[in-house]
């Protein structure tokens, strides 16, 4: 569509895995022209991730749709040279090499800005371009443990866990996108372009926002909370329900407060002196029997019973549910967030919709 706000702008890929296909496809979602160049033993070994659907990873089409595919070996010079034509002509060229890599080939972005003064050159790289780990390779799950992130992550009396998902490539592949949109900004005001530099890293120790800065003022470290949030305690977790469903509440609030003990039929502890003020409904005690009394009463009710009262009453809640039943539910449908798109060798396919409406 020649309207989209990109349209015009070409980008050069050659990035693979996650972090920089995701951004790369963002910003084919917003118009811009991109051009994924792969190598021609393999290509992006997303392209090899199960599960395979005739012969294509549902993997790599997660991150790569609205690009066109060149392949050519970039080691070789006459790779090389089809890459550097292809620069000439580009708005954006997106790497993930590392940086003593980059310098192998010859990548750098002072040999980049030769070709193309204009270009918007951005580096995602996994620990940064400095600093004693700048060329260590990096993936996902060990940034997530490097970060901080999965040791907060998981039961108090557990090991820590990993994100579900791979969180550090996409906080990288967002943080991406709003660096190259700011550059273009300034690019059209200024009349040239720029270096960016975004590490995996970086990125995930920014999204841990609060509780890094928490750790910052007290000097310890986030606690494994399990499904409790760590400001809401017992009033902001998760229940098991009558069917064995997790019912998750946030009820710490006064307001809430009340009108949860008024749906679960428990109008008396409003008074009782052990959770009459938020601060003593944090208390170490009071947690512990507040906690109890809540398992009990979640289980006298199912999931979808309790559910509607918790809403009508005006409660924040939501069920714990599977991926499936989240791209099926109503809601999910009416932000059109699955959409059908046509795909070269498997006809229709559904994929995710842009979440920026």
């Amino acid at each position: 569509m020649s309207d989209l706000p990109l349209s015009g702008v070409r980008v050069i890929d050659l990035t693979r895995a996650v972090a920089g296909p995701y951004c790369t496809m963002l910003l084919g979602d917003f118009g811009a022209e991109v051009i994924k160049l792969e190598t021609p033993f393999g290509g992006d070994i997303m392209r090899n991730w199960p599960p395979t659907f005739g012969g294509e990873s549902a993997s790599f089409i997660s991150v790569n749709r609205n690009k066109k595919s060149v392949t050519a070996n970039i080691k070789n010079p006459k790779g090389l040279q089809i890459l550097k034509e292809l620069i000439a002509l580009a708005d954006i060229l997106i790497l993930n090499f590392t940086p003593k890599t980059i310098k192998k080939i010859g990548l750098s972005y002072s040999e980049v800005a030769e070709i193309n003064p204009r270009i918007i050159y951005c580096l995602i790289s996994g620990y940064g371009e400095s600093g004693p780990n700048e060329n260590r390779p990096a993936y996902d799950y060990m940034i997530q443990g490097e970060s901080g992130l999965m040791h907060m992550t998981g039961e108090p009396d557990r090991p820590p866990v990993r994100c579900g998902i791979g969180i550090a490539d996409i906080s990288a592949g967002l943080y991406s996108t709003i660096a190259i949109l700011t550059a273009l900004r300034l690019r059209d005001k200024e009349g040239k372009g720029l270096k960016i530099g975004i590490s995996l890293l970086d990125s995930t120790i920014a999204i841990q926002s609060y509780l890094a800065q928490k750790t910052l003022f007290t000097g310890e470290s986030p606690a494994r909370t399990g499904l409790a949030h760590p400001n809401g305690g017992s009033l902001y977790t998760a229940y098991y329900t009558k069917d064995d469903k997790l019912l998750i509440i946030y009820a710490y609030e006064d307001e809430y407060w009340k009108s949860l003990c008024n749906v679960l039929s428990l109008g008396t502890l409003v008074d009782d002196p052990r959770f009459s003020t938020y601060k003593k409904r944090r208390s170490k005690e009071s947690e512990r029997d507040l906690s109890a009394l809540l398992e009990i009463n979640f289980k006298k009710w199912t999931c979808d019973e309790l559910l509607e009262n918790l809403i009508k009453a005006g409660i924040p809640c939501g069920p714990v549910r599977p991926l499936d039943q989240t791209l099926a539910d109503p809601q999910v449908i009416a932000n059109n967030m699955v959409v059908t798109m046509e795909h070269p060798s498997l006809g229709k396919i559904r994929v995710l919709n842009n979440p920026i409406k």
